[in-house]
């Protein structure tokens, strides 16, 4: 069974007004209720996950404008992770309006190992979390490095992050 076959479940929610109406309102919530049953085979299997968060921050970004394409590099590095490492399943990427293209880039040990979660077409419209083909072990000295290219070629002033 390929890890995309994988039992999992993730819940996203991601507000969006294409045509920034401000006179919408939103009122909706979610109330959400786990219940355990007693010896639950499949609860034999649960894993608990989390998310990381691979990119610049915010206050970091200035995309200037008329620029058909602009790319950013983030270098990430996350010590704190255990020293057996963790597996990475799925990935979103997020880029606002003016994304075009994301992917994330592997180094190992100095040494690029493969790109993951690329994505050559970004749409803001339709973002999702998407399982990776196999799964990717991450260790505490890697090295990941999250690549963003923006068209601003509308835009006439900077866009801050």
């Amino acid at each position: 069974m390929s890890d995309r076959n994988a039992a999992w479940h993730v819940l996203e929610i991601h507000y969006d007004n294409p045509q920034s109406h401000t006179s919408i309102v939103d009122t909706s919530g979610i109330h959400i209720q786990l219940v355990q049953k007693k010896a639950s085979s499949q609860m034999k299997n649960f894993i608990p996950a989390g998310f990381l968060w691979v990119g610049v921050g915010l206050n970091q970004m200035s995309i200037p404008p008329k620029k058909k394409s602009y790319h950013l590099q983030a270098k990430c590095q996350y010590k704190n992770i255990p020293s057996n490492g963790i597996t990475v399943f799925a990935f979103i990427n997020h880029a606002h309006l003016l994304g075009r293209k994301l992917w994330t880039s592997l180094e190992r040990d100095g040494k690029y190992q493969h790109d993951m979660g690329c994505d050559a077409q970004y749409n803001f419209d339709l973002q999702q979390i998407l399982p990776f083909e196999k799964k990717v072990k991450l260790y505490s000295k890697d090295t990941l490095y999250a690549n963003c290219v923006y068209d601003s070629t509308e835009r006439t002033e900077v866009t801050p992050g």
